[in-house]
């Protein structure tokens, strides 16, 4: 097969929760660098602006990850203004930019008086006034954020040169009902008994433009049943399970029995999906696929109509990469085995998210830092420790990273801080990582900067690598000497609470945790009466000390507390 004139993106978007925040920011800037390329591209300048063309063609993600992809193919569709960072108006709401409306202003514009962030939305107990307990908080915020976000009317399309005309988007889903397939396996049994087993991985898969792919939902945003099951898909990906509430979602049945990555639901088993309308009820898409590289790999080959077994690790000949968005990459922490019933619990829900990142063995071995097929943005930031800098890595660099990524619920100012860090380390990485070894001789980019003035090319190249390497996607802004992150009151670039203002959640956690208890089983009113006041005596005052407790020791771990 010709080799293709464009370079095709797919965006793999990991779980992230809060740190979700972080995620937008690197889409931001991302999105305001291929919107800058594009504007000096159309000025006709080859010997400055290098020529060739990179195609955002896929964006996958699952939980946090998946709802902020979504987010971004809605967004592309209208103009937008990135988020520079400005000292004086640092907690100012950007109703025009829907990434940081999304992840750092949410809903903390319509706080009532006394509510001072998020977390007390979360606990609020107002959804469980007429209702049995779905979750142990408060999931109202999600579908409002949704809605605020993805009901905003695109009155005119606009075409960005980046964006593939055939844009596909999916998220993971966790199917609690299980798609049912079956096994035969010969042996004493009844005949016409198969083995059956259920499949909980699920996928939400839509495209846009003309083009059919078996499986996939052509998306109109304009269209209300459309975009009602978009936002069902988007909330229902980060339904963080028994934490969030779970979603409910009806899809085409015969779309699902088309799509590829479920033909084994199907096969030899007949249909097994209504020829209609297939109902479930969904949880986190992390639970299952965390970080759905694989399927964003095979979405780029199916786009450009390679097999599976097509090579995209060699530089020379490669026209297509996945770029991973981690805000928590795998660390060497072992699970710490619990010595009680909540120990327990903690340890079996660890060691499913743990199991929901093993790969394939044959993409394990293609992970490598040599190969081309694969580019990873995972959070760095540097601190001043004893005078030194000191280089902090994963989920101990970002804000949100506290209380298992539910930590930038409890400040703006968390949120904040991680979007401007994922904006500083996505530049850091397309100005010296996001390169293509010169000696490779890739045509794409051979021809991309063929006409590059010697004077101006090293302005594209990358000052770290261990080959000289030009730009996949060329920054046209001087380097910066320090990443571009805000100060906070305490005078430093690291976010803190006070003790004052945390333990202000107490009261909060006591009332949510009564109520919870009281709206999850049903019972007679002598019953009630009793659980009532064990909840209100004792078990409250119990499990939110507990929780108090928690909450502290994690934010010291991340020396959030002062």
């Amino acid at each position: 097969m010709k080799q293709s004139e464009n370079f095709h993106l797919g965006l793999c978007l990991a779980g992230a929760i809060s740190a979700g925040a972080y995620t937008a920011g690197v889409l931001d800037f991302l999105i305001e660098a291929l919107d800058e390329w594009e504007k000096r591209k159309k000025k006709g300048d080859p010997k400055s602006v290098p020529q060739h063309q990179v195609k955002l063609s896929v964006i996958g993600g699952a939980s946090a990850g998946g709802m902020t992809g979504m987010i971004s193919a809605f967004s592309l569709q209208k103009e937008f203004d990135p988020v520079h960072l400005s000292q004086p108006d640092l907690y100012q709401p950007r109703p025009d930019n829907p990434l940081y409306q999304a992840w750092v202003d949410q809903l903390e514009e319509e706080l009532s008086p006394g509510q001072l962030s998020m977390f007390d939305l979360l606990l609020d107990p107002g959804d469980l006034d007429k209702n049995m307990a779905q979750s142990l908080l408060n999931s109202t915020f999600v579908r409002k954020i949704a809605d605020k976000i993805l009901d905003a009317q695109v009155e005119t399309s606009i075409s960005r040169g980046f964006v593939a005309d055939e844009l596909k988007i999916f998220s993971t889903l966790t199917n609690l009902k299980g798609l049912e397939y079956s096994l035969d396996f010969k042996g004493d049994k009844l005949e016409n008994d198969p083995y059956r087993i259920y499949d909980h991985r699920d996928f939400a898969c839509f495209s846009l433009g003309s083009r059919v792919f078996p499986g996939w939902e052509r998306m109109d945003f304009t269209h209300p049943e459309m975009l009602e099951r978009y936002k069902l898909a988007a909330i229902g990906t980060g339904a963080f399970p028994i934490g969030l509430s779970p979603v409910k979602m009806a899809r085409n049945g015969k779309l699902m029995q088309e799509l590829p990555w479920l033909s084994h639901v199907s096969a030899g088993g007949g249909n097994r999906f209504p020829t209609d309308w297939y109902e479930s009820t969904f949880v986190d898409g992390g639970m299952m696929n965390n970080e759905p590289f694989e399927k964003v790999r095979d979405a780029l080959l199916q786009l450009l109509g390679y097999e599976k077994e097509h090579s995209v690790q060699d530089y020379s000949k490669f026209e297509s990469t996945v770029l991973m968005v981690d805000p928590f990459p795998s660390t060497t922490n072992f699970i710490q085995p619990g010595s009680s019933l909540l120990g327990y619990a903690g340890n079996v829900l660890s060691a499913l998210m743990n199991q929901a990142r093993i790969k394939p063995e044959h993409l394990i071995n293609s992970l490598t830092s040599e190969m081309a097929g694969q580019y990873v943005i995972s959070p760095i930031r540097y601190q001043r420790v004893n005078g030194e800098e000191k280089k902090i890595e994963g989920a101990k660099a970002i804000a949100c990273g506290s209380l298992d990524g539910f930590g930038g619920f409890l400040s703006k100012k968390f949120r904040i801080h991680d979007f401007f860090l994922g904006r500083a380390n996505c530049e850091k990485f397309l100005r010296d990582h996001f390169t293509v070894p010169l000696d490779e001789k890739n045509p794409i980019f051979e021809r991309g900067y063929a006409e590059i003035s010697a004077e101006l090319k090293p302005h594209f190249m990358s000052t770290t690598d261990k080959k000289p390497g030009v730009q996949i996607i060329p920054l046209f802004s001087e380097r910066k000497t320090q990443p571009e992150m805000p100060y906070w009151e305490n005078e430093e670039q690291w976010p803190t609470l006070s003790i004052h203002e945390l333990e202000r959640y107490r009261p909060l956690l006591k009332k949510r945790i009564e109520q919870v208890i009281l709206k999850s089983v049903s019972l007679n009113r002598l019953d009630y009466i009793k659980l009532w006041a064990g909840a209100k005596i004792f078990l409250n005052g119990k499990i939110s000390s507990t929780l108090m407790q928690a909450m502290n020791h994690s934010l010291n771990g991340h020396k959030q507390l002062n």
